[in-house]
């Protein structure tokens, strides 16, 4: 699965053209980030019909439950999400984002990285009415998680432990993206970056959009209005907490969603 690793995008695009001063590394980059976003969306739109033939195969009621209305749903709602960010926040966009623009991308973010665990969640509920022990079966609710310790260290998960945990270390740093969007704060994107003097503007169109509605000049404050939208450049990151760093959209989100199409693949195979 090579393709569905931005890295290995990067190194053909950097053998392709060199990269050999910034101007070239950059194009290198946004051209590994499209293949990238193309491979995992493909990747991606093929999930569901994969977890609904799981679903199928499965013996237990409980088991085929999660896979098919959780794990199924979830697919569904991962790629329609993805594929909504990729077609606003296109590869090298520069516009800013319009308010309707970063309501949309701030929603599909957070739409995201909670199915994305979601659906860990559930395939470890399809896997404990499906293959667990009785040791895994007795275990407490809070306990019961796909890279959880008791749970993934049972006997009876021997084989899938070892396809597991090389996704360890990227589970630990997924829920620091997830975590804080369900249960603090949601996750959202900046609609531009402004210069000093784009910021200056900015807060005067505040005032003069005020003193236009005042006046009841609808449609010099809807002009003022379109003026605002377009100050600034847009930067291709999110975040959560104000005070923490910057996401970068690529080749964050499509790396995540990889990884979790590889764990998805490594469960099925064990299932079946």
């Amino acid at each position: 699965m090579n393709h569905l690793d931005y890295e290995y995008h990067y190194e053909e695009y950097s053998r392709l053209i060199g990269t050999q001063d910034a101007k070239s590394r950059r194009y290198a980059e946004l051209r590994a980030q499209e293949a990238h976003n193309r491979y995992v969306h493909d990747a991606l739109r093929d999930e569901q019909t994969k977890n609904i033939a799981l679903s199928q195969q499965l013996k237990e009621p409980q088991a085929q439950y999660y896979a098919r209305f959780g794990i199924g749903r979830r697919a569904g709602m991962l790629w329609s999400a993805f594929r909504s960010i990729l077609q606003i926040v296109h590869v090298g966009r520069t516009k800013p984002l319009s308010s309707d623009d970063v309501k949309t991308v701030s929603r599909d973010l957070n739409t995201i990285y909670i199915n994305v665990v979601g659906t860990i969640d559930n395939y470890a509920w399809c896997l404990l009415h499906e293959r667990g022990s009785v040791e895994i079966k007795s275990l407490a609710a809070t306990r019961i998680g796909l890279f959880a310790r008791d749970f993934l260290n049972d006997p009876s998960m021997a084989s899938l432990r070892t396809s597991l945990t090389p996704y360890v270390p990227w589970f630990a740093e997924l829920r620091s993206r997830r975590d804080p969007a369900a249960h603090r704060i949601p996750l959202s994107v900046p609609p531009a970056v402004l210069l000093p003097e784009e910021s200056r503007r900015y807060q005067a169109i505040e005032q003069e959009v005020g003193d236009a509605i005042g006046r009841k000049e609808f449609d010099r404050a809807e002009q003022l209005w379109a003026e605002q939208e377009a100050l600034g450049a847009f930067l291709p990151k999110f975040l959560h907490d104000p005070g923490k760093d910057l996401i970068p959209f690529y080749p964050t989100i499509p790396q995540d969603l990889a990884q979790l199409v590889r764990v998805s693949d490594a469960v099925r195979q064990f299932l079946v």
